[in-house]
């Protein structure tokens, strides 16, 4: 079989995140001693890899970008499955290689029908996750679909699982006569799992893909992402056709910057064919690893091979592995770095003392405690946390990262009637923390009133006295029209209503403690009078 890189006119319609390069990264103990450090560039032009020399085929595909390397995995996807049918008996089965290519291609399309259907599904709508599948998929036959399916679902499943409460599980499960869609999701990550049946011009195909993608690191900074696509082809009665089966497992670590450190990955890629009674299969494993931003380790391993099985069978079957594996990388990285960035995984507890932060004196000196906390486990994430200020006076440290727990001196803005906040953001194994801390010197207009007269008892809280407010006990009601002076009506028992005018004074100023006096005639039980009301006004931090 001739094999090609070649990129068709057709461009991927997936937003993934570009790696160009061959695998995966890893920081794990020994790294260091498993061969020379090679750039995707490098291993592009030179064909080996940490010592080892690479297919031709591997070659051409490294020097692609993400569009192209899709590109060649669904050409070669489609170009094997076919000639699975071919080798299996299938095509003396369907008729001869037309009809089988009409066959083919049917099935395809099919396959693609349905898995553009995932999109509607309660299953992702449950969880807001709506994917959309490029119609490209029909080129690469079924084991392209289910790449195309776990490449979406990757991000899906991550970006619709961040709201969900530490602890909880929601799921949710739907089919219809062709298909089924499994959707798990935990703060910590999740996972979809589909299945798709169809049967077309005399042949059953099947594909399940399943995706999963940790979002959370662990308290080491260990995180796994998993890819199983798994396509069978069988003619009616089941006399010939072929089963193929890719594992992906990526395991990456996160640095106490919360940077992707390095990751390794090993791939299991199963092909198995039959016809009546006999068969042929070979089960081979590809191997790689990347430390930081480079590759330094690349295996190719033979498991077992049995039947007519050649090797040639092995080497493209092996070439598929890699190439699943390269781009798996790609977006099983991608969503979990989403994941553990985006502050779902670390709850950044910020007090500050004194607690008041609103109504400061101006200048007023604000000691802030932060403490990232794992939302997984409530544990101490340690790592470091940085302090940057938006709007006046200033904070220390600034802008430079403090380990955690950290703690942050705050000056409020010198003048009144000015607002501030302080951002603060931790950075660990376990992932990113946010959290902002608002701080004013705005002018306090609440206030508890107690006081009043001769038969009138007031306790009250007042949010805004700039503001009409009220004053109730169980006899009286008082309105106030608002602001330092000005009117007020009664009403209460026996007939009592009455008006008069008020002021308020703050002797050392606007939001420090003051007196208010009101005065006026009134009636009550038909007898007219006037009188004097007195209070005293006591700042509020917050109004209830």
């Amino acid at each position: 079989m001739a094999r090609s890189c070649r990129q068709p006119s057709v461009t991927a319609k997936l937003a993934l995140v570009l790696v160009s390069a061959l695998l995966l990264a890893a920081c794990s103990s020994g790294s260091s001693g498993a061969g020379p450090v090679a750039s995707a560039e490098a291993v592009a032009s030179s064909g080996s890899a940490a010592g080892v020399a690479l297919d031709p085929q591997i070659v051409e595909f490294l020097a692609l970008d993400v569009a192209g390397q899709e590109a060649a995995l669904a050409e070669l996807s489609a170009s094997l499955e076919r000639q699975l049918w071919t080798e299996t008996g299938m095509e003396k089965e369907l008729g001869g290689p037309a009809a089988t290519d009409e066959a083919f291609a049917a099935l395809s399309s099919e396959m693609v029908g349905e898995a553009l259907t995932l999109r509607d599904r309660p299953s992702f709508g449950r969880f807001g996750a709506r994917p959309v599948m490029a119609d490209e998929v029909a080129l690469g036959g079924l084991l392209f679909g289910g790449y195309m399916i776990a490449a979406l679902g990757a991000d899906a499943v991550v970006s619709a699982t961040s709201a969900l409460k530490p602890g909880t599980t929601e799921s949710n499960k739907d089919s219809d006569a062709g298909s089924t869609a499994d959707v798990t999701g935990t703060l910590e990550g999740g996972a979809l799992d589909t299945t798709i049946e169809k049967t077309v011009d005399g042949v059953t195909g099947k594909l399940r893909t399943r995706v999963e993608v940790a979002a959370c690191p662990d308290a080491t900074g260990t995180f796994v992402a998993k890819v199983l696509i798994d396509a069978s082809s069988t003619t009616t009665g089941g006399r010939s056709g072929s089963n193929v089966s890719t594992e992906v497992e990526v395991t990456g670590h996160v640095d106490d910057s919360a940077e992707l450190a390095g990751s390794e990955t090993v791939t299991r890629t199963q092909a198995a064919k039959f016809q009546a009674s006999k068969g042929s299969f070979v089960d081979v494993t590809t191997t790689s690893v990347r430390s930081g931003g480079e590759f330094v380790g690349f295996e190719q391993a033979v498991n077992r091979a049995g039947g007519a099985a050649t090797a040639e069978m092995a080497q493209e079957w092996a070439n598929f592995g890699t190439m699943t594996e390269a781009l798996a990388h790609s977006f099983a990285l991608g969503a979990a770095e989403k994941g553990w960035k985006s502050g779902r995984c670390v709850d950044l507890k910020a007090t500050t003392t004194p607690g008041q932060r609103t109504g400061l004196k101006p200048s007023a000196a604000v000691s802030i405690l932060a403490q990232p906390l794992s939302k997984i486990d409530g544990k101490p994430t340690g790592g470091t946390v940085t302090a940057t200020l938006a709007g006046d006076s200033s904070v220390d440290p600034s802008g430079s990262p403090v380990p955690a727990d950290a703690t942050f001196s705050y000056v409020a803005p010198g003048e009144k009637d000015k607002t501030a906040s302080v951002g603060l953001e931790s950075r660990s194994k376990r992932g990113i923390g946010k959290a902002q801390v608002d701080f004013d010197t705005n002018v306090q207009n609440a206030y508890t009133v107690v006081g009043g007269a001769t038969g009138l008892s007031i306790d009250q809280a007042v949010c805004d006295i700039t503001k009409a407010f009220t004053l109730d006990t169980a006899d009286f009601s008082l309105l106030f029209s608002g602001g330092l002076t000005g009117t007020y009506t009664y009403t209460g028992v026996y007939n009592a209503s009455g008006q008069g005018t008020y002021a308020i004074t703050f002797p050392d100023g606007p939001g420090q403690p003051g007196t208010m006096v009101g005065a006026g005639p009134g009636v009550i039980m038909d007898a007219q009078g006037s009188g004097t009301e007195n209070y005293v006004l006591t700042p509020l931090a917050a109004c209830p």
